[in-house]
């Protein structure tokens, strides 16, 4: 099976760094790392079947994967790539978590 290429929205990239900046402060450097190695290995998982996690109920063709139990990221396939529009907290409105979605999947849908 040949594998996918995965690209970060530049929001998706933004919010990355915030969860980051966050797990540094709270939690310390160890568990800075630790959570983007379970990221990367996320990555690597849907790079080679972007089918592996489940779609959203949220939106149509968009899928989440669950990084850890606090995180998540959303996805959409389009031919042989992969484009992760946002990462979200598990914790947050679905209602705030859809409104965003639908914003930033409207417009990267544009530019595919």
């Amino acid at each position: 099976m040949s594998e996918y290429k995965v690209f970060l929205s530049p929001f998706a990239e933004y919010k990355l760094e915030k969860v980051l900046d966050y797990i540094l402060e709270e939690f310390g450097q160890s568990s800075r790392t630790k959570f983007l190695k379970e990221f990367a290995k996320h990555i690597r998982k849907i790079e080679k079947n972007p089918q592996i996690a489940p779609k959203s109920s949220l939106l149509k063709g968009i899928h989440k994967n669950v990084v850890t139990k606090q995180t998540s990221f959303y996805y959409l396939i389009s031919g042989k790539e992969i484009h992760v529009i946002t990462l979200t907290d598990n914790r947050q409105n679905p209602k705030k978590v859809l409104k965003e979605l639908r914003a930033l999947a409207d417009k990267l849908q544009k530019g595919l």
